[in-house]
């Protein structure tokens, strides 16, 4: 049976408890460690970069990609953070959105920021989705650093702004659990100041 293994590596850096790179000594070279792996009969994947498209589009991310065959905890995994930035026009942020497939069950997240401002009016909005199912009906999953509650669910915020004058704001969640279905509205506005 496949165990928990020690490897000669590369020390990193970390951001937030996330990949940031690798340390340097002085000199500038990469400084070696040992290291314990936390992936049994498998590997994982870690990928963290910056793409600029015609200096309009900026595009940061980390990406954790993992397969685990053995172990305690077997499995594939998909988890994606970062940022996209449109210029003038908008902003996006992802946060622990991917999939997560194991022997229990499967769970799927996305949660997203969008941001656009202007001189006269300013939108915002948010994304989370949830989907999670499993045989036997379990507990909570947990992808990246999210809880996967059991079941499905739809949560759109938003506010907007227009001239200083009037503002909105508002949100809908959309469940549906092995017991229920339900939908719940908020509005908010503001007139003047």
């Amino acid at each position: 049976m496949p165990t928990v293994q020690e490897v000669q590596t590369f020390k990193i850096k970390r951001d937030g408890g996330k990949f940031n790179g690798f340390e340097r000594d002085a000199a500038g070279n990469l400084v070696p460690i040992r290291e314990q792996l936390d992936v049994v009969g498998g590997f994982k994947l870690l990928m963290r970069g910056e793409l600029k498209v015609a200096s309009i589009i900026e595009i940061s991310a980390l990406v954790q990609f993992r397969i685990e065959l053995a172990g305690a905890n077997p499995g594939i995994e998909l988890v994606v953070n970062g940022t996209m930035d449109l210029g003038r026009l908008a902003r996006s942020h992802l946060v622990d959105s991917g999939f997560r497939i194991d022997s229990q069950a499967w769970s799927r997240a996305s949660r997203s920021t969008w941001t656009r401002a202007s001189a006269r009016t300013s939108v915002s909005s948010s994304r989370c989705m949830r989907r999670w199912r499993s045989t036997p009906p379990a507990a909570v999953q947990s992808l990246g650093s999210s809880p996967v509650q059991p079941g499905f669910l739809l949560h759109i915020d938003g506010e907007v702004e227009f001239l200083g004058f009037v503002k909105g704001s508002g949100s809908v969640d959309i469940s549906i659990s092995a017991n229920q279905f339900q939908i719940t509205f908020a509005l908010n506005f503001l007139v003047g100041r």
